[in-house]
């Protein structure tokens, strides 16, 4: 039985937007709720993942990321009162540790916070 899937945030449950810089560039994409609800019916536990290579170009920054993810939370509150998990991403050469595409880091990581909560 499955109990938990990660999802990318980006051209899946949003629509896509090259280097998202505006809350006003969200859009969910629709279809993809249907998909989402059908998972909470079930109760099994989902995640988002974003890698924002705009922060490394200097065209977002990571504090802009988390605010876009706050957003699009707030979007998905008008199907859902459940809170989604975001797993950020991004390119970070100077900072050890950090990754962009997901790996088993990505999981990892997934897993700490949720057993923090």
């Amino acid at each position: 039985m499955i109990k938990h899937v990660v999802f990318d945030r980006d051209g899946t449950l949003i629509n896509f937007i090259h280097y998202l810089t505006r809350n006003d560039q969200i859009k969910i994409n629709t279809d993809f709720v249907p998909f989402i609800l059908h998972l909470l019916s079930r109760d099994v536990l989902f995640s988002l993942h974003t890698n924002q290579s705009g922060i490394e170009k200097g065209l977002i920054t990571f504090n802009d990321v988390l605010i876009h993810n706050a957003h699009v939370e707030h979007l998905l509150s008008q199907y859902t009162s459940t809170s989604f998990r975001f797993c950020e991403q991004f390119v970070a050469p100077s900072i050890e540790h950090e990754y962009r595409k997901p790996t088993d880091l990505v999981l990892t990581r997934l897993l700490l916070q949720m057993m923090k909560s």
